[in-house]
């Protein structure tokens, strides 16, 4: 979960919006036991 709440925290960071939302996309396929619905914790 502190990983998730990591990749939120950066994510929110990132300025372009198309690149974010790949990101949110491709994250949870890569964390473990991270929710499938690409909701981080930020």
């Amino acid at each position: 979960m502190l990983v998730q709440a990591f990749a939120g925290d950066v994510l929110a960071r990132i300025p372009v919006e198309s690149v974010k939302q790949y990101l949110e996309e491709l994250l949870p396929e890569m964390l473990p036991h991270s929710p499938k619905d690409g909701k981080l914790l930020a």
